[in-house]
């Protein structure tokens, strides 16, 4: 009698890890679904949406001081809105020690809200033009990657721009070209030709004279 191999193998659902794993220092989470899991950064949490649609397969790494900032940020942002609210109650005049101390209050919880921020990376976003290489725009500095790439898309679309480079104070700066058909944003390394080079050049030292300048 033949043997039912199909009976004493167990059928198991097939698994894949998610590519473009973080490096150790920017994990801040883990995702535990079996059609991809792996380590998260911040931009992928963002990119998938783990929080937003709070994925019960998402574990979240406490330790790592993001969580700690993401927090704080929180908690002084409902602090600020609930002090708005409360003062926006009554519709009488307050006057004396009681608005000098809320004043003050607000006034700390606010210089405490901008520290916190000086603390976060701030990604500089700017668009080059292939038609014109000595055409460089600055858009300004982001507190998320993600949010400093759908910003230069954006732009870069009703513009015609062709190129984004993205940096920031700790990493090498990251380029994009806009496909021309799709309009989707495709990574380039910017060792690779002299022009990418080049972006990458006149990036850092943009972003060097300004903060000379205290312009960023």
């Amino acid at each position: 009698m033949g043997t039912n191999w199909n009976i004493l193998t167990p059928t198991t659902k097939p698994s894949g890890h998610m590519k473009g794993q973080p490096c150790e220092e920017n994990c801040v989470a883990y995702c535990h679904c079996y059609k991809h899991r792996g380590g998260l950064s911040k931009d992928m949490m963002k990119q998938h949406e783990c929080l937003k649609k709070g994925c019960r397969y998402l574990e979240k790494y406490e330790d790592h001081p993001y969580w700690g900032k993401k927090k704080y940020i929180n908690h002084a942002r409902k602090e600020n809105r609930s002090n708005r609210n409360v003062q926006g109650v009554s519709g009488k005049v307050k006057t004396g020690s009681n608005v000098n101390s809320r004043a003050s209050r607000l006034n700390t919880d606010f210089k405490d809200l901008l520290k916190s921020f000086e603390d976060m990376d701030i990604f500089y976003a700017y668009i080059f033009y292939k038609n014109d290489l000595s055409k460089i725009r600055y858009l300004g500095g982001y507190y998320e990657k993600g949010t400093a790439m759908d910003k230069a898309k954006e732009i870069s679309d009703n513009e015609g721009g062709d190129y984004i480079v993205i940096a920031n104070d700790a990493d090498e700066p990251v380029g994009f070209r806009l496909e021309p058909t799709i309009r989707s944003l495709i990574e380039i390394d910017l060792t690779w030709s002299k022009d990418y080079a080049s972006f990458s050049d006149r990036v850092v030292n943009d972003i060097t004279l300004k903060k000379a300048a205290n312009i960023i």
